[in-house]
């Protein structure tokens, strides 16, 4: 009753206060008193509102499965931040007084689409724009305008008006849209509906535009947009969240406790990512210590899920009906994850959900059924979920584990490397490869991490022998930016990266630094920090007063990355890794070698026989 109470009044308040607006948009010609089109325009945006408050004010989450809950029984609003400012807790009024177009970047796990929601609410609290909730993995498979976007959402949720009375107030600024999940459109429509949300944001530049994505080169194209960041947890958000969670008090409790002795600023790096922090509390009380790798992260919440109790029923063993073992199910569900993954489908129908776990079969091959394989995923094991009349998964970062885990296992080395090799070039853009990096470092060291190095070494004219020198570490420099366009904004020298032609490069830095653990160290190179500036148009910009627009080129810079010694230490860490290579396969040839025994007597086998 509560929430109904709320529901209504928030409503009745965003009526109150736009009714007025709302009648002036309506056409001249409409037959009808005033007093009748206000009435009907009362009755419909109450509908749509309450219909958007519906079924965006709850939600589900990696604890929250059985029923949607109120979203701030589970979220705690995160903080924003980019070049200049930082926005702790942020609300949509923090955003747009910012930037009135602004896009919202963050990894796997981040919170990015909870924390659209929490925006959506604070828009219909501002009573200021009619907000328009679009999650755009709804039109992932066919090029769509935004426009029409937008009417088909807003009829959705029952707003009846005309075409001509949306363009009336897409014209009058009277929109504030959020555009949920870019990287959730299929890749070959990314640079489509990139170049359709800048024309749209161009033409009707009074709207308020917010949209979230995982880092993605296409957003590159929104000049008119400020990209945002979700900041990592502090311990403050962190403790705040872990008390929300709806799992064994006394076990938050004790978790609280750890996290504020230490445990938090020891793990970092993943206790600061809301997803794992989920996760190591669903396995903490029978996990003694955090792991040192990401990948067991995911194991351990695999095993949690599968085997041992439902985190929200207290010990409560819920039936399997397919059949397999923990091992098998893993087998058939990660065969499932890389087919949707390589056709970067990441929400289904149910019947497109069956069809794809009967694709699995002869991967996985196992016989099972698909129907009951399906029921485990989304009653028992809770890999996936239902949103509405669609299936997602509990979170797309267990699809990358998975995938990974397919490729480990996957059997032939043939098909291995042609695997790696397609999915490499996402390394920068989700943690497939560096997962892969945790379970066949050496597949991925094969395949990857030392065919790059070598195209380096030709790029670079750097020969096998020959000593690092300044001119070789300002050459990388130029080469992983040498599709940088640097321009002069109001607020000073801005940086964008061609997507189509400027990330290999780029991505390849991003993977080593993320997994060859390279040194941030500071030397200077004849009394100039080369690797400080760009050669841009004849003239050296300072990196540190440039406005980054591409995300990955940001985040590199933000790790100090470009430092004289970096070339240096990515060759050391080629030949660690052809050295333990040659051991590994001395060591392998020495194992496999014939037995040399000595021949004992012919007498002397015949008496042991007798």
């Amino acid at each position: 009753m509560t929430d109904e109470l709320e529901t209504a009044k928030l409503v009745a308040q965003f009526v109150q206060t736009n009714l007025d607006t709302l009648v002036d948009l309506a056409d001249r010609s409409i037959r009808q008193s005033r007093n009748a089109v206000r009435a009907r325009l009362k009755r419909t945006y109450e509908t749509y509102l309450k219909s958007v408050l519906d079924h965006y004010s709850r939600g589900k989450s990696f604890f929250v499965r059985s029923e949607p809950v109120p979203l701030y029984e589970f979220f705690v609003p995160l903080s924003l931040s980019n070049q200049k400012r930082r926005l702790r807790r942020a609300g949509v009024r923090d955003l747009v007084d910012v930037a009135a177009h602004a896009v919202i970047v963050g990894t796997g796990g981040s919170g990015k689409t909870m924390m659209m929601r929490h925006l959506l609410m604070g828009a219909i609290s501002d009573a200021t724009k009619i907000p328009v909730f679009i999650e755009l993995r709804r039109f992932g498979n066919e090029p769509i305008g935004l426009g029409e976007a937008i009417v088909q959402t807003l009829a959705r949720h029952q707003l009846e008006v005309d075409r001509d009375y949306i363009n009336r107030a897409l014209a009058g600024g009277h929109f504030c849209i959020f555009l949920d999940g870019f990287d959730e459109l299929n890749a070959d429509l990314r640079d489509g509906m990139a170049g359709r949300m800048q024309e749209f944001a161009t033409r009707y530049p009074a709207n308020w535009i917010v949209v979230s994505s995982r880092p993605d080169v296409e957003l590159n194209s929104l000049r008119d947009f400020t990209q945002f960041t979700v900041d990592p947890l502090d311990i403050a958000l962190a403790v705040d969240l872990v008390r929300k969670v709806p799992f064994d008090p006394e076990v938050k409790d004790r978790f609280v406790t750890d996290l504020r002795n230490g445990l938090f600023d020891q793990h970092k790096s993943f206790l600061s990512n809301p997803l794992l922090l989920s996760i190591m509390l669903l396995t903490y009380t029978d996990v003694a210590h955090i792991p040192s790798k990401l990948s067991i992260f995911y194991e351990q919440a695999y095993d949690a899920l599968f085997q041992r109790h439902d985190a929200l029923k207290g010990g409560f063993q819920r039936d399997r009906r397919c059949g397999l073992d923990i091992q098998d199910f893993a087998r058939v569900f990660a065969a499932f994850c890389v087919l949707s993954y390589d056709v970067d489908v990441f929400t289904f129908s149910h019947s497109s959900a069956l069809a794809m776990f009967d694709r699995a079969k002869p991967f996985s091959q196992l016989a099972f059924s698909s129907a009951a394989v399906l029921d485990d995923a989304l009653q028992a094991v809770c890999l996936l979920l239902e949103d509405g009349q669609s299936i997602v998964f509990a979170h797309r970062s267990f699809q990358e584990y998975f995938v990974a885990k397919f490729i480990s296992d996957t059997a032939d080395p043939s098909a291995k490397r042609k695997l790696i090799e397609r999915y490499a070039v996402n390394a920068s853009r989700d943690s497939v490869m560096a997962l892969l990096y945790e379970l066949d470092p050496h597949s991925v060291e094969s395949y990857v991490i030392l065919p790059a190095i070598a195209k380096m070494r030709h790029e670079l004219h750097l020969a096998e022998s020959e000593e690092v020198t300044d001119d070789h570490e300002l050459r990388l420099l130029q080469l992983a930016l040498r599709d940088v366009s640097c321009g002069h904004r109001d607020v000073g020298p801005a940086a964008t990266v061609n997507p189509r032609d400027g990330h290999w490069w780029i991505t390849m830095l991003m993977f080593f630094r993320r997994v060859l653990s390279l040194q941030q160290i500071r030397t200077r190179v004849a009394e100039t920090d080369v690797c400080g500036q760009i050669n841009a148009r004849g003239g050296l910009v300072e990196v540190s007063t440039l406005t980054v627009d591409d995300a990955l080129f940001r985040d590199l810079l933000a790790a100090d990355f470009f430092f004289a010694g970096a070339l240096t230490q990515i060759l050391d860490r080629e030949q660690e890794i052809l050295a333990r290579h040659a051991q590994a396969k001395s060591s392998l040839e020495e194992l496999l070698r014939p037995p040399t025994r000595a021949r004992r007597p012919v007498g002397a086998r015949r008496k042991r026989n007798a």
